[in-house]
């Protein structure tokens, strides 16, 4: 689940 960087990343950080 990849849609962009800054969302990738947001929920990256989100849900680690």
């Amino acid at each position: 689940m990849m849609a962009t960087g800054g969302d990738a990343l947001g929920m990256w950080m989100l849900t680690n």
